[in-house]
């Protein structure tokens, strides 16, 4: 089941019971939040930018993306790429920033007053102020650029393998890599991150589940299956995919959503 609710319609939703898979002992209830994002965006990274309810998105849009965006390099033949700050309430925008043409923008993290903004393929980042989102320089980076999290000490890059990088948020040298395994099994696609209680959540690419990784030693120590989010639409878009993974730590609360995705999805773990 799932229900859908424009933006300024904020009735209480009926709680939905999802299972993890796999290994994990705990149980998944979702409801919606509300609608916050145009149907056209693709949605690279979320962000909770402070404990006021707003937070900081990367969205690629095409213009018939919704229709006809058949991957990566359709979406950024004719690309806008943009950094948005937006009211969790009201879905306003109240600021924006757009990258050039030639950046097709991935994941984003805030640490440090700074907010960190990953490129798909050219290898650099962007740095911005927290408070006004202007642009303070750009960092580089080996590889493809996918997701981007912080444990509050470095940036936690992924970039579509089974690895993720630790990197300095000041000189940005490679501090480690861990290599993440489900029990013998490499586990690619990681995509989008974010640092929760000393775990990193990370979306798998075309795949309607969450990992839960131990930074330790890259341990799968759980899935939470979020099957079942995606409308009837979206389900027949092959791209229209689960990434986008936002914890309010104010408030204790998880949100989910998706590339192409109107909706935004809080949920709630009850371990069992």
């Amino acid at each position: 089941d799932r229900d859908a609710v424009t933006l300024g319609s904020f009735q209480e939703q009926e709680l939905v019971d999802a299972h993890l898979a796999g290994d994990a002992c705990e149980k998944c209830h979702r409801k919606l939040d509300h609608r916050m994002k145009a149907d056209e965006a693709a949605d690279a990274g979320i962000h909770f930018f402070d404990g006021n309810g707003r937070v900081t998105t990367t969205e690629n849009v095409h213009p018939a993306a919704r229709f006809n965006r058949v991957g990566h390099d359709l979406c950024r033949a004719a690309n806008v790429s943009h950094l948005r700050l937006l009211d969790l309430d009201t879905g306003d925008v109240k600021n924006k920033v757009d990258l050039g043409a030639e950046y097709f923008g991935e994941g984003m993290t805030v640490l440090n007053g700074k907010i960190y903004q990953l490129t798909w393929m050219n290898g650099k980042g962007f740095i911005y102020d927290e408070k006004n989102m202007m642009l303070l320089g750009e960092f580089p980076y080996a590889g493809e650029g996918w997701g981007l999290t912080n444990d509050g000490q470095f940036l936690i890059m992924s970039n579509g393998s089974n690895g993720i990088s630790y990197l300095d948020p000041e000189t940005f040298q490679l501090k480690r890599t861990i290599y993440v395994y489900d029990k013998t099994t490499p586990l690619t696609q990681i995509n989008e991150l974010e640092y929760i209680n000393g775990l990193i959540y990370a979306n798998i690419w075309h795949s309607d589940k969450i990992v839960q990784i131990d930074p330790t030693w890259g341990d799968v120590v759980g899935w939470i299956d979020l099957t079942g989010l995606r409308t009837p639409e979206s389900q027949q878009n092959g791209e229209a995919v689960l990434n986008g993974i936002a914890y309010d730590s104010a408030t204790n609360r998880l949100f989910v959503t998706g590339k192409l995705w109107p909706d935004l999805f809080e949920i709630k773990l009850i371990p069992q």
